[in-house]
C-alpha cells in the first residue's frame, strides 16, 4: 500500500479518528503481524473476534487501531466505526479510485484461481501486475488485494468468490473491474443456494461493479452461461472448446498427460498455445484469460507465450516425486466438476505402475451430495484407477460404489491408518492422487507421507 495518513483512512472508512495522526503504510487483520507503521483490523470472523487482541497487537507494534466497539482507553491512536468488516471494503473502494488501470474480475464456480493466475500471466506479458494472492478471494481478502495497489501497479486481477447471493456484489462496487470473467455455473454451494439458477444470479453480480464499456468474458460451454444474453450485459465474450463460431474457440486440444496444446482461434487469427498442466478444463481457462488480455492491448501471442511459462499456483496439479513416487497433489479444493476433471486428467498421466487416488469429502453439495459421491467412485472404476482410498463421511459412498465396479476401494476414519496403508501399497513407478475439499487438511496427508 502506499503510505496514507491515518486521518485519510478513517475518512475513506466512513469513521472518526480518535487520537494522533500518522503515516500508514500497511494494514493487517492479524495482531501478530503489525510492525512498522501498521493499522490493525479487529474484524469479527467466523472462528474469532479481533477485538481480543487488540493489546496483543499494541505490544506488537501495530501504530494504530480500527474497532467497532467501546474499547475504553487506549495507548494507540483508534478509528471508530459502526463495522469493521464493511469499513474495510469502504477504506479498499476509496483507495482504488486513486488508480486508473485495467483491472480484470474472476469468479465462478471451479477454475476461479487457476484463471486468475492465467490472466495475471497474460497481463504480465505487458503489465506490471498485481493478483490476488492464493485464494483471498472473500469480504475480507479482497480488499486487502486491493490495498496492495501501487504506484508502480499497471493492471490487477482480482479473484471474487462467495457462498451465497449478495457478497460479490459489494466486492465488485469497490474493485470496479474493466473486464469481468465468469468460469462457469456449477454446483459448489448448492447447499445454500438451493438451484444453479441461484447461483448464476449469484456470480452475475459481479456485473454491479463492471464498467459500462467493460466486456463480460464467458465459458460459452457452460450451460447455464450459454443462456447470459445481450439483455444481461452488451458486451459478451465467449469462448468455447467446442463452438467455431465462438469469439475465442480452441482447436485440435491435445493432452499428453504432461501438457496441453491446442490452437487458438479468433478473428483470423490462429495461434499454437501450450500450457505445462494435463486435463482438458484448462484450454477453457487459458481462453478465458487470453480473451481478457486482448480487451488490454496483450496481443494472443504475447498471452500464449506467457501462459507456457505458468507455474499452478497452491496444491493444484503440484507434482512431486517421492522415493520414486509420483504424487499429484490437487486438493486445493474439490467439487463433482473438478473431481471429475481431476480424475480424467490423472488418468492420462504416463506412469509404468498403478495409479492410487486418495480421496475424500467434498463439501457443501446438500441433496446431491450423495450421488456426487458415488458417481466419483464410479468414475475411479472407468479411468483405470487401480487403487482407492477414502477418508471423509461422504467418501465413505466412494468407496462404496467403487467397490461395486471391481475396484480395491478402502474407507479410512482417520488419516493416520489411510496413510500407513498408501505406505504399505504405493511403490516405485506408481501415481498417487490426492483430492478432496480443502477443509479435509490433505496438505497434511501429503506432509505425513513423504516423512
Amino acid at each position: 500500500m502506499e503510505e496514507q495518513r491515518l486521518s485519510t483512512l478513517a475518512r475513506l472508512a466512513g469513521g472518526t479518528l480518535l487520537g494522533g495522526d500518522r503515516v500508514i503504510r500497511r494494514i493487517s487483520l492479524d495482531s501478530r503481524d503489525v510492525e512498522g507503521d501498521c493499522l490493525f483490523l479487529a474484524v469479527k470472523g467466523e472462528n474469532t473476534d479481533g477485538h481480543k487482541y487488540l493489546h496483543g497487537a499494541a505490544e506488537n507494534g501495530a501504530a494504530a487501531v480500527m474497532v467497532h466497539q467501546d474499547i475504553g482507553a487506549f495507548p494507540l491512536p483508534v478509528i471508530r466505526v459502526d463495522n469493521t468488516e464493511q469499513a474495510l471494503l469502504r477504506m479498499a473502494a476509496g483507495y482504488r479510485d486513486g488508480f486508473t488501470l485495467p483491472v480484470v474480475a474472476v469468479t465462478g464456480s471451479v477454475g476461479k484461481t487457476t484463471t486468475k493466475d492465467m490472466a495475471a500471466a497474460v497481463l504480465g506479458a505487458k503489465y506490471n501486475t498485481l493478483k490476488t494472492a492464493g485464494n483471498q478471494n472473500n469480504q475480507f481478502g479482497m480488499p486487502q488485494t486491493l490495498l496492495r495497489l501501487a504506484k508502480d501497479t499497471q493492471a490487477a486481477v482480482i479473484e471474487m468468490g462467495m457462498t451465497g447471493l449478495h457478497e460479490i456484489e459489494p466486492l465488485s462496487l469497490a474493485a470496479k473491474p474493466d473486464t469481468a470473467i465468469i468460469t462457469n455455473v456449477g454446483v459448489s454451494h448448492l447447499e445454500q443456494l438451493g438451484t444453479r439458477e441461484n447461483i448464476r444470479r449469484a456470480k452475475l453480480e459481479v456485473l454491479c461493479g463492471l464498467r459500462p464499456e467493460g466486456a463480460l468474458v464467458l465459458n460459452g460451454d457452460n450451460d447455464m452461461l450459454a443462456a447470459v444474453g445481450e439483455e444481461t450485459w452488451p458486451h459478451i465474450l465467449r469462448c468455447s472448446l467446442r463452438d467455431p463460431r465462438a469469439d475465442f474457440f480452441a482447436a485440435d486440444c491435445k493432452d499428453d498427460g504432461r501438457a496441453l496444446s491446442f490452437t487458438l482461434v479468433h478473428g483470423g487469427e490462429n495461434v499454437p498455445v501450450v500450457l505445462p498442466l494435463s486435463g482438458e478444463h484448462h484450454v477453457m481457462d487459458a481462453l478465458l484469460a487470453l480473451a481478457a488480455g486482448s480487451c488490454h492491448g496483450v496481443s494472443l501471442a504475447e498471452g500464449a507465450a506467457a501462459l507456457a511459462q505458468l507455474h499452478p499456483s497452491g496444491l493444484r496439479q503440484k507434482r512431486l516425486e517421492v522415493r520414486g513416487i509420483q504424487l499429484v497433489a490437487d486438493c486445493y479444493n474439490a467439487n463433482p466438476d473438478s473431481m471429475r476433471a481431476s480424475l480424467l486428467a490423472f488418468a492420462k498421466l504416463p506412469t509404468p505402475g498403478r495409479r492410487i487416488a486418495v480421496l475424500g469429502d467434498m463439501l457443501e453439495l446438500g441433496r446431491i451430495a450423495e450421488e456426487s459421491h458415488r458417481e466419483a467412485g464410479r468414475l475411479c472404476a472407468e479411468t483405470g484407477v487401480g487403487l482407492l482410498l477414502c477418508l471423509g463421511e461422504e467418501a465413505r459412498r466412494m468407496a462404496e460404489e467403487a467397490g461395486k465396479h471391481g475396484l480395491d476401494a478402502r474407507h479410512f476414519t482417520g488419516a493416520e491408518e489411510l496413510v500407513k496403508t498408501l505406505r504399505a501399497e504405493a511403490a516405485p513407478g506408481d501415481a498417487v492422487l490426492f483430492k478432496a475439499s480443502h477443509s479435509m487438511g490433505f496438505e497434511k496427508l501429503i506432509e505425513q507421507f513423504q516423512e
